[in-house]
């Protein structure tokens, strides 16, 4: 009980990788000052990778494994599900909540969902399969004004739209620091780039920073340890890597979270990391590297605007820049509270509406939703059934091979009973 006396609130935070479990425990912490029941979920039939290692950087003791459909059940049993899962996951739990609330007299809860870092493709994809949420978390003032144009295109309720900011970034972005640059840090990506030519493209540039500036510190920071995973797969670990390349002492690798690391970096080097958003949001300097072209495929087309696309030529050189003003405006908000504070508050007013005015039941209703769920039943259905013509034709098999007993008897013994019956 509350210490109001009313029922506690509660919310399932659902995520199956690190980068998921950061963005959904930025708000489960915010919840938990307000008295909300927590329970962190990792989704059992969806690929997942979370260390125990992972867990302890966010903070997190334990979380419970369940498939879709039981959290489908435990959803419909809370106040608030916070989903840092795919937009794929998400659409799926969706549909599936739905097809629960019109089977049953069960009640949907308050659907939060969002982006876990920059948004570098699928836009039109990753909105629509997120914009049946009753707080849909917006990272920047550009993606609101792109997904606000697809809803009405499709006649979808734009009410859950919350301009919020990415959660794991501060309220504001500090002034920029601009001490001598002693400690120098590059935010390594699992697939970007993606060739293992292009991976040692880049580390060879490290080791030639670290060369020209034997004074600073050079920090390798690889996504994961080895053994580890994240939802973008690397093939070879850039360790394994840079134990090939000639380097000075000065290069090293390092683990530390980026939050913990980043009051003792100077400049934060990357090609596309959500790390980069969070070093100007620290007033860290920056720079992302555009050596190896800018394209959709290495994600920072997303930094265009930012006035940060240098080479590692230019980083080299010190010949560093300061981030446009504008393109602050649209990712840093001032207006005093944080990003995670405001999808609280967005939350916290969605539970106060009737469930039938949210913005979840108002999506369900629309006819573009209408249809997602009926071919999600479909598709439901073929599976099922599919399954189960699989465990007939595997039952049947097995009752092919079966033998008898004088199927396997060697012939003498099968002689010996022949004789045997004649006599009696």
């Amino acid at each position: 009980m509350s210490a109001a006396g009313s029922p506690q609130r509660t919310a399932l935070l659902v995520c199956s990788f690190d980068s998921q479990l950061k963005w959904v425990h930025s708000i489960g912490q915010k919840l938990s000052e307000q008295g909300f029941q927590c329970r962190y979920i990792v989704v059992a039939d969806k690929r997942s990778a979370l260390s125990k290692q992972q867990l302890s950087d966010n903070g997190i003791d334990e979380v419970e494994t369940l498939t879709v459909d039981q959290i489908v059940i435990a959803g419909t049993s809370s106040d608030v599900v916070v989903l840092g899962v795919t937009g794929g996951a998400m659409a799926e739990i969706f549909a599936k909540t739905q097809t629960r609330v019109t089977s049953t007299s069960a009640h949907p809860p308050v659907f939060v969902v969002g982006w876990v870092g920059i948004i570098t493709h699928s836009i039109v994809s990753g909105y629509l399969d997120r914009a049946a949420g009753d707080v849909i978390a917006v990272n920047a003032g550009s993606d609101l004004r792109t997904f606000e144009q697809i809803a009405h295109s499709l006649d979808l309720p734009t009410t859950g739209l919350v301009l919020s900011g990415l959660p794991i970034l501060p309220a504001t972005a500090s002034p920029l620091r601009r001490s001598p640059i002693k400690t120098v840090l590059f935010a390594d990506q699992p697939t970007i780039p993606k060739s293992a030519s292009d991976r040692r493209y880049v580390y060879e540039r490290l080791a030639d920073y670290a060369v020209r500036h034997p004074d600073r510190k050079v920090i390798l920071k690889p996504r994961h340890r080895p053994g580890e995973d994240t939802l973008h797969q690397m093939k070879v670990h850039p360790e394994e890597i840079l134990k090939t390349i000639p380097h000075p002492d000065n290069l090293v690798v390092d683990y530390t979270p980026i939050v913990e690391i980043l009051p003792t970096i100077d400049l934060l080097l990357t090609i596309s990391s959500t790390a980069g958003l969070e070093s100007i949001g620290y007033g860290v300097r920056t720079a992302f590297i555009t050596d190896l072209g800018v394209r959709e495929v290495h994600g920072n087309h997303a930094f265009l605007g930012s006035g940060l696309m240098r080479t590692f030529d230019q980083v080299i050189d010190d010949n560093l820049t300061d981030p446009s003003p504008e393109w602050l405006k649209d990712n840093f908000f001032a207006d005093g509270s944080d990003p995670a504070e405001r999808i609280v508050v967005a939350i916290n007013k969605a539970l106060q509406l009737p469930v039938d005015q949210r913005p979840f039941s108002k999506a369900m209703a629309t006819d573009y939703f209408v249809s997602q769920v009926a071919v999600a039943q479909r598709r439901d259905g073929e599976a099922a059934s599919s399954s189960q013509q699989k465990v007939r034709a595997q039952a049947s098999k097995s009752t092919t091979k079966r033998k008898s007993i004088k199927d396997v008897l060697p012939q003498s013994l099968k002689d010996r009973a022949k004789r045997f019956l004649r006599k009696n």
